[in-house]
């Protein structure tokens, strides 16, 4: 059970995310299939690719999480997207 200054911290904390995912600029969604969330092979390399999707990833630096919170979708329901972040080693 938390005290109070623990709630309120909580609290706090659950604003500021509010804040700052709400003044992520926001992708149109309706103009870009979700297809595009995902990785592509290409047939050669190099080979010039545009998506809509990456280019704003990579712009605004965000990660999957902040872009799936930033545009209030379901984390958990949507597969694994683009990251420009190194996973792993």
């Amino acid at each position: 059970m938390m005290n109070s200054v623990e709630t309120a911290l909580v609290e706090m904390a659950e604003k500021v995310n509010q804040v700052y995912f709400s003044e992520i600029p926001k992708l149109d969604l309706t103009q870009i299939s979700t297809d595009l969330f995902y990785r592509k092979f290409g047939a050669s390399n190099p080979e010039r690719y545009s998506n809509p999707f990456y280019d704003h990833m990579i712009r605004q630096k965000l990660s999957p999480y902040s872009f799936k919170m930033s545009h209030s979708l379901d984390y958990e329901a949507i597969k694994p997207i683009f990251t420009i972040d190194r996973m792993g080693e």
